[in-house]
């Protein structure tokens, strides 16, 4: 699933893994001379199968580099490939500078400098969207329309270092992003040259405002690794939805034989770790359990019995931290199950809702040794919400994000070295008017949460909305809307409550920087109906308590 092509301009791009891409996939690199290229005879079969693929670059001049974005186009089987600083005027015809078999959109500038071009493969079905242009951007905007399949919405632009970048960013936002509201239930896809270094040290004033704004409107930027020796940042957007290049031919193991484990309890859990964009080989915490040897803690009947990886515990401790959720129906009578897969999963932040506790039962009767809780309580007969954080992460209650309306609990986790972490909690009962609660959402609490986002944003819980169905109810199309347009993005995609005749994703994981994100995945739960959702993110280097010796 790889190839290399060898350019003549000095261009040398990387493709990394992306969540569900499978294998590292390099397919640009670089050799002095006349275009050449050495291509995996199975990546264009692969690629036609059911993925759209999209390519950017700075080419600095498109006529002197004709050849070479031809070769690329081809042999990569490139759908749509866009490219800045074209150098254009209108003495170039389309006919000159667009291959057979693509249609070619563009804006110019001039022979100098600057300018926009996109050409898409003319089996899939596109149009110019210039309604959705600016005069004062250079940007390109083209919608494709595919047969069976949601339209995608693809901007290519490009900011000139010289540009004023406060009128780029007031531009971009009131020119552009602000028409895009419509747009949303479209897939959408933007790339270009920003001129905004993301992997600096300290970003400027530019580049976080750049960042902000694009989170705002729902926008997620994947891009993380140096392109031109960290000159200059390539930055991908992306809404809601990925536009998924599937490889789907591949064998089901490929690339995750070293990288996964699987934990069995006695509850039902099997979490799997797959590999994500920034783990690879050597930094996954987690290893195959199925070829390694196991150890039982002793199974005994109505006691809870664990199989788990002897190494697990230890690497999870590194330098990452392990959230989970589950909807456990009344913890007082889960609370073994609960107490095992805390402590053999080693899970950092632990939250359950439907906990149907009252004042009666203290925090000593609940709450594991080792943890903190947080909880707030409806009664024994339903609702409720808990959270249990490793003792080992400073913690806070943050009790002026929480609602009166909602039944959420809030708490901010504050690792030493690394970004402060606001996790939240809720609860909605299927009784509760769906109006009321996007309202109090809205207003109770993500309005709360604009001077916070500079800090990283976990949002979990049962929500009763179904993301995975083929026609989602109003109130599931306005819960995704509200979030995307508070820089949120949700990440499962995949049933977390199975009855006999019903498959309903309605237990939801919503962060904000999805970048920091290593893993998050759904696996079922034996003593609760609902699954167990769980999400590992980046975190600090945890303080070990001072031993004294002799």
């Amino acid at each position: 699933t790889s190839c290399s092509i060898a350019l003549s301009t000095g261009l040398d791009i990387k493709q990394y893994p992306t969540p569900n891409s499978g294998p590292t996939r390099r397919f640009l690199r670089v050799k002095e001379g006349k275009p050449s290229v050495r291509i995996n005879k199975d990546l264009h079969a692969n690629l036609k199968k059911r993925g759209m693929k999209f390519a950017h670059v700075n080419i600095a001049t498109l006529p002197g580099h004709y050849a070479d974005a031809e070769v690329l186009m081809e042999k990569a089987a490139l759908d749509v490939f866009a490219v800045t600083e074209s150098r254009l005027d209108c003495t170039l015809l389309d006919s000159k500078i667009c291959p057979s078999g693509h249609t070619c959109y563009r804006k110019d500038r001039n022979r100098n400098g600057g300018g926009c071009a996109v050409f898409v493969r003319s089996k899939w079905p596109s149009k110019r969207r210039s309604d959705l242009e600016s005069n004062c951007l250079e940007i390109v905007c083209v919608e494709i329309c595919p047969e069976k399949a949601k339209n995608t919405i693809f901007a290519v632009m490009y900011r000139p270092p010289s540009m004023n970048q406060e009128k780029f960013i007031l531009g971009l936002e009131q020119e552009f992003l602000a028409k895009l509201d419509d747009e949303m239930v479209k897939d959408l896809i933007i790339m270009g040259d920003f001129n905004a270094d993301v992997i600096a040290l300290k970003p400027c004033k530019h580049t976080r405002k750049l960042m902000q704004m694009t989170r705002l409107h729902g926008l997620s930027q994947l891009s993380h690794r140096a392109i031109m020796a960290g000159y200059r940042c390539c930055l991908i957007f992306l809404a809601w939805l990925l536009i998924r290049i599937v490889l789907r031919s591949l064998k089901p193991n490929c690339g995750f034989d070293k990288t996964s484990c699987s934990i069995a309890v006695s509850t039902g859990l099997d979490i799997k770790q797959y590999p994500t964009r920034n783990s690879g080989l050597t930094r996954s915490f987690l290893r195959e359990a199925l070829s390694h040897e196991t150890t039982n803690t002793g199974v005994k009947e109505g006691k809870p019995s664990v199989r788990i990886n002897k190494d697990l515990h230890a690497n999870l401790k590194k330098r990452e931290m392990t959230f989970a959720h589950v909807n456990i129906a009344t913890l007082p009578g889960h609370y073994a199950d609960a107490e095992v897969l805390k402590e053999k999963a080693a899970l950092d932040v632990f939250v359950v809702t439907e906990s149907r506790l009252d004042c009666t039962l203290l925090d000593s009767k609940i709450c594991p040794s080792g943890y903190t809780c947080y909880r707030k309580d409806r009664n024994r007969n339903g609702g409720g919400c808990a959270v249990f954080v490793r003792s080992k992460w400073p913690s806070k209650r943050r009790s002026d994000l929480e609602s009166g309306c909602l039944e959420i609990v809030c708490v901010e986790i504050c690792p030493e070295k690394a970004k402060n972490t606001i996790f939240a909690v809720m609860y909605k009962p299927p009784s509760m008017n769906q109006e009321k609660f996007i309202l109090g959402l809205e207003q109770e609490f993500l309005a709360k949460l604009d001077d916070e986002m500079v800090k990283d944003l976990i949002i979990m819980g049962d929500f009763n909305a179904d993301v995975i169905a083929l026609k989602p109810c109003k109130y599931t199309r306005k819960l995704m809307q509200t979030t995307r347009l508070h820089g949120l993005s949700q990440f499962v995609k995949e049933p977390t409550r199975v009855t006999e005749f019903t498959s309903t994703a309605i237990d939801l994981v919503f962060v904000n920087n999805t970048h920091r994100i290593v893993s998050h995945g759904v696996q079922e739960f034996g003593a609760s109906d609902h699954s167990v959702t769980f999400v590992v993110k980046k975190a600090g280097v945890c303080k070990a308590p001072l031993e004294i010796r002799d």
